[in-house]
């Protein structure tokens, strides 16, 4: 589905994406690489990643990682190094307290 309906699809961002943080980096997609995410250690399920096409320089921006919070707000963020541009994938939970 991603080489033929995202053909010109840099960034992919996933919310909800279930993955625990050390199996996210099993996973494979052709031509991205995992720049960032979030995964929850003390429940089940919920998260956020981020992937980027190969040739993409990318950062991820630790100054973000501790305002995260499980079940609350749960977000990734990675700079578009060339672009200038921040992207931010973030997760809140339907029970999250507003």
């Amino acid at each position: 589905m991603l080489k033929s309906r995202l053909k010109n699809t840099e960034v992919l961002c996933f919310r909800e994406q279930w993955i625990k943080g050390d199996y996210l980096n099993l996973i494979q997609i052709d031509q991205y690489e995992l720049a960032s995410n979030f995964s929850r250690t003390l429940y089940d399920h919920r998260g956020s990643c981020i992937y980027a096409e190969i040739s993409i320089r990318t950062k991820e921006l630790n100054c973000f990682k501790g305002t995260s919070t499980e079940k609350e707000f749960e977000m990734s963020v990675i700079e578009l190094v060339d672009y200038g541009y921040i992207i931010v994938c973030i997760c809140r939970s339907p029970d999250s307290n507003f």
